[in-house]
């Protein structure tokens, strides 16, 4: 009997013993108030650090909030309940709305994944104030692969916007970052460029259900990053507010042309870049290549109206009022009128020129382009009757071209170029190399260039025009354009035209001190942009502070107008 039971406990402990070996390693949740020391990236930390000690605060079911402990012993009790209120709402409108559309979308991050634990970390600590977050892919692999990994899924948030309004936008961004890692690196072994990586963490906090107020506002934020240099090349990536502004807008572009699918398909493709862009364009019926979507893309932003066909318009509300404003040449009006212009570009970077004046005739326009590089130069021409029609320019193989316009001055009154570089498919880094283009343009009168009396009658013309133009400056700088205004109520941004809302702005500019040339035109050029900035940095206790930021930017968002309806004495 004592054998039999002896017998019974080795064959219970055996099969004991397989069950624990078959299962994998239990690993118990983390739990508020414990402490944990975290590698993080020094290249972000304010101070340099490479090794930061951080207490869980505040979990819920799907996030651990870990912040780091010296930040945390700086704030006050009234600071410190409000990030803790601020992590809360977090968590709910994560958990709610952001998790599970952008997984419905495109799919999970690795989960359990390294640590068998569903819940994602998210660790707060200080960083430069430029920077509101990052994720660091080694995470994601144990230490004997990277060593310095947390061996998690984890996220980092600069603590300084942890209450800001677009806290849930900043985790939106860098939560779509873990699931990229995983569609494509973990489950695909594709390494992708890092300005789609990017452009895909900026799609995501539009894609989140009931939340199209904040997802407008952070568009629009995107918005006042890009108008700062719309020329700045798409897939050139030095981690600067232009290239997320540059990245947003055209994939808000082709979410509103293509639909999400394109983007859905791109993230589950085996290929990388501009050849997975491609593939998803074939796979979902579209004719266009990546090549067209980047023209009609740059094309948008100069016309963005709908009437020229949809493809060269914005739809989103933050969008509706965007234009880029060309760089613009005026061509001397007598006998035979000559430009030559030269410039740099990188590829796929966004150009706009325009041309304008000289004397009435034929223009002869010639291009030259770098022959290490294929050029593409879709161009438009200002029609005296009204509106623009689009051409595309033919260029050989050794990126020459050229067009001829006839009657230029009286059927055409302006040609707007838009050339760029149809670059590589993959392969780009933080540093692009820039290559050259020149074009020449000459306009022959009609008219005899020995004729006095046509000389005459066009500095007569002339001398009528100048007269004209200064007697409007006169009225412009006397305040005499005045127009009756209300509050401020939309968002107003560089390159808007004609408005009569941006002549309300420059009043109040002006009546601030702010705006010293006084031009009450309706258009917001760069004078009424210096203007804002001085504005803006004049009352940066309400207007910059709040949102974080300790420069203008030019653009006029809530807060600005806010300021402005209050010195006015006008309420929304």
């Amino acid at each position: 009997m004592e054998e039999t039971m002896r017998l019974v406990f080795r064959i219970i402990f055996f099969i004991s013993v397989i069950f624990v070996i078959g299962q994998p390693l239990l690993v118990s949740a983390d739990v508020v108030d414990q402490q944990r020391v975290f590698s993080v990236d020094t290249t972000y930390d304010v101070s340099k650090r490479s090794e930061v000690t951080a207490t869980l605060r505040k979990m819920s079911p799907q996030l651990y909030f870990y912040i780091e402990n010296d930040w945390w012993n700086g704030l006050g009790a009234q600071e410190a309940n409000a990030v803790l209120a601020s992590l809360s709402q977090i968590a709910v409108v994560f958990e709610r709305d952001v998790y599970p559309s952008l997984t419905g979308l495109f799919g999970y991050e690795n989960t359990p994944g390294i640590d068998r634990d569903v819940h994602i970390t998210v660790l707060i600590h200080p960083m430069r104030e430029d920077v509101r977050g990052y994720v660091n892919t080694a995470d994601g692999f144990s230490r004997l692969q990277a060593p310095r990994s947390n061996e998690r899924e984890m996220v980092y948030l600069n603590g300084t916007y942890v209450t800001s309004s677009f806290a849930v936008s900043y985790l939106a961004h860098e939560y779509m970052h873990l699931i990229y890692l995983n569609q494509k690196d973990i489950l695909r072994g594709v390494d992708d460029d890092v300005w789609i990586q990017e452009a895909f963490a900026e799609l995501a906090p539009l894609m989140t259900k009931n939340r199209d107020e904040e997802e407008q506002e952070y568009l629009a934020k995107r918005v006042r990053d890009f108008i700062t240099n719309p020329r700045d090349s798409l897939v050139e990536w030095r981690n600067t507010s232009v290239d997320y502004g540059v990245v947003s807008m055209f994939f808000e572009y082709v979410r509103e042309q293509y639909g999400i699918k394109v983007p859905q398909d791109i993230v589950f493709s085996n290929k990388k870049g501009v050849d997975a862009f491609n593939e998803a364009l074939v796979k979902n019926g579209f004719k266009d290549t990546f090549a067209d979507v980047f023209q009609n893309w740059v094309v948008a932003l100069f016309l963005n109206d709908c009437s020229y066909g949809k493809q060269f318009c914005l739809t989103a509300q933050a969008l509706r009022q965007l234009r880029v404003a060309p760089y613009t040449s005026f061509l001397p009006a007598f006998g035979t009128s000559e430009l030559s212009f030269s410039s740099q570009t990188k590829e796929w970077a966004g150009n706009w020129y325009k041309v304008s004046g000289g004397p009435k005739g034929q223009m002869e326009f010639v291009f030259d382009g770098n022959g290490q590089v294929r050029f593409r130069v879709p161009y438009l021409l200002e029609k005296a009757s009204g509106g623009y029609e689009l051409r595309i320019m033919a260029i050989d193989s050794a990126q020459h071209g050229s067009i001829s316009i006839p009657r230029f001055g009286d059927d055409v009154t302006a040609l707007i170029l838009m050339p760029f570089i149809e670059g590589r498919n993959a392969g780009f880094g933080s540093s692009a190399s820039s290559y050259f283009f020149s074009w020449r343009i000459s306009i022959t009168s009609g008219a005899s260039q020995d004729s006095g009396a046509g000389i005459s009658a066009q500095i007569e013309a002339l001398l009528s025009q100048i007269a004209r133009l200064r007697s409007q400056l006169a009225t412009l700088q006397s305040g005499s354009a005045q127009v009756s205004c209300q509050a401020l109520q939309s968002n107003l941004f560089f390159g808007m035209r004609n408005s009569d809302e941006v002549r309300c702005l420059q009043q109040q500019l002006k009546q601030d001190d702010v705006y010293p040339e006084g031009f009450i035109t309706g258009n917001f050029g760069q004078l009424t942009l210096a203007a804002v900035v001085r504005f803006q940095e004049k009352h940066r206790t309400e207007v910059l502070a709040p949102l974080g930021l300790t420069q203008g930017t030019g653009y006029v968002g809530p807060a600005t107008r806010a300021k402005l309806n209050q010195l006015s004495g006008l309420t929304k």
